[in-house]
């Protein structure tokens, strides 16, 4: 059976649609998959221009199945997409899946005739063993199937325990993956790849032990309630499996992405076979996520001496109310502390530290605990990450914000969202509390000493301040000299930096730091 796939994201790494891809060809069926990658700046359908949608069709004409992953952001690309799909009048039943089908199955069932709720690997296996059969398909378990003007919302199924079973993730590139490329669909190999081969991105489990209520784990939560255990774990061996035959294929893969979202959920004993593995055989540097909870001393050690270059964590906020009452996340600022505290053991190790503003649940109060705290427990060889609250449709936030009438609806913003991490859009719209956030950070990282930041901190929320701060044309001065000063950065980065940025080494892809194999 031939199936198309497609992915609606700025990039191809899409691991997720890659797990789907190869094990419906351990199925036996023959997929293609087409990548439709945007620019970053590219908003809803916009970036797709009628000759792509063209190609795409041409690509997609003899597929009998079609199947788009999406997450909230391309929610209306992928609207865009069915809706041109359908009236160029291709018959193969099309499929949503990804993390935002999920959570809002309803939201996506208008559009797509079948929704994947949950994990997708069995649920479109059966569905295109039927459809090649051609079985009533109306009642496979994880489906939402819409047919002849009724809706089946079926079960979830079981969770599949032993994911060592699921083939490695589909990167066999000739003449079945294609990418965007200079607004023309072409064939995908390591060059045009957006560095999806230069830093490998690797999932090693499935799951997460938190509920954080801003985020979507949550919901999965509950959806798999008596369904299985929710946190599971490839084993160490298919793991380094999946490394070695990536690493001799693509000669281009220089580092390694853990995407876990806490590696740390592993004992001691299997970080020591992980380190020892993954340093006879891969020995490459790479980056990982945790939790502030599940952080201890050894672990750090163990994955620095076989190669981890980056650690990132969420802080979310430096006030523990924050944490404990509005994003359940029952973690102790002195435990988070701890946690910083034995990353700085490790000088040469790059960490990554994440916070959450924009919360219209948080009070100021709150938020200027969180400035005290960056001036406080920053230091040595670290990055902030600054990321506007989302209130994704389906977490616990969404339907609170609902409840409050601080949305109408939905968040209509959220579907078009680009996140970077980096506190620089417009000061009247992020606000001058979180704009100070990353004047702390950035005089942090100057070595500037904590006592003179908490004044600094004093004196820039004292009440006549703020006063100042809130007046209209006070905003739009700052904003206008912060337009200045990109403007003179930029122009002498051009001149004076960017002509040796090419040779500049990135710390977090230097092989020097891993050790030899011993």
């Amino acid at each position: 059976m031939k199936i198309g796939l497609i992915g609606t994201y700025s990039s191809p790494e899409a691991v997720g649609l890659r797990f789907i891809s190869s094990f419906l060809k351990s199925h036996n069926h023959q997929v293609k998959l087409i990548f439709l990658t945007t620019k970053r700046t590219d908003k809803s359908w916009q970036g797709y221009k009628r000759e792509l949608i063209e190609q795409l069709i041409e690509h997609l004409k003899e597929c009998n199945l079609i199947g788009l992953s999406l997450m909230t952001n391309t929610y209306h690309q992928a609207c865009f997409l069915t809706e041109r799909l359908k009236s160029a009048k291709i018959d193969a039943p099309i499929i949503w899946g990804g993390v935002h089908p999920t959570v809002s199955p309803d939201s996506c069932i208008k559009f797509a005739d079948i929704v994947c709720v949950g994990e997708g690997e069995d649920a479109i296996a059966d569905l295109a063993c039927a459809l090649q059969e051609s079985r009533n398909f109306t009642k496979i378990e994880n489906l939402w199937v819409r047919w002849n003007g009724q809706i089946y919302r079926n079960q979830v199924r079981p969770l599949r325990e032993d994911l060592d079973s699921i083939p490695f993730p589909d990167y066999e590139l000739a003449g079945r993956q294609f990418i965007v490329s200079r607004g023309r669909i072409v064939e995908a190999n390591p060059k045009n790849m957006r560095g999806a081969l230069k830093r490998y991105r690797l999932l090693t489990t499935r799951g997460c032990p938190y509920a954080c209520t801003f985020c979507c784990n949550s919901t999965w939560l509950k959806i798999y309630r008596g369904k299985g255990h929710w946190v599971r774990k490839r084993s160490i061996e298919k793991i380094i499996d999946e490394l070695s035959y990536m690493k001799s294929k693509f000669k281009t893969i220089n580092s390694i992405s853990i995407i876990d979202d806490t590696f740390f959920v592993r004992t001691e004993q299997e970080f020591e076979d992980f380190a020892k593995l993954y340093r006879e055989k891969i020995a490459l540097p790479f980056e990982i996520n945790t939790h502030p909870a599940t952080i201890n001393r050894r672990k750090i050690e163990i994955l620095h001496s076989c190669g981890c270059a980056l650690v990132k964590m969420g802080i979310q906020s430096g006030s523990e109310k924050t944490n404990f009452e509005i994003f359940k996340r029952r973690v102790p600022n002195e435990q988070t502390i701890k946690a910083m505290e034995i990353l700085n053991e490790f000088p040469l190790l790059q960490k990554e530290y994440h916070y959450i503003v924009c919360n219209p649940f948080e009070p100021d109060e709150q938020m200027i605990e969180t400035l005290h705290f960056a001036a406080e427990h920053h230091r040595g060889n670290f990055k902030v990450l600054i990321f506007p609250l989302a209130l994704f449709p389906g977490s616990q936030l969404h339907q609170w914000a609902k409840e409050r009438n601080i949305i109408q609806g939905e968040q209509e913003e959220i579907y078009e969202r680009v996140y970077t991490g980096k506190a620089k859009r417009s000061f009247t719209r992020l606000g001058y509390l979180v704009m100070l956030l990353q004047a702390v950070v950035n005089m942090r990282r100057l070595n500037i000493p904590s006592n003179w930041i908490h004044k600094f901190i004093d004196f820039m929320t004292a009440r006549p301040v703020r006063f100042c701060l809130d007046r209209i044309w006070f905003k739009s001065l700052v904003f206008g000299i912060y337009l200045v000063g990109r403007s003179v950065r930029r122009i002498i980065y051009q001149l004076f930096f960017r002509p040796f940025r090419k040779h500049r080494r990135k710390y977090s892809l230097n092989p020097e730091l891993v050790p030899p194999a011993r």
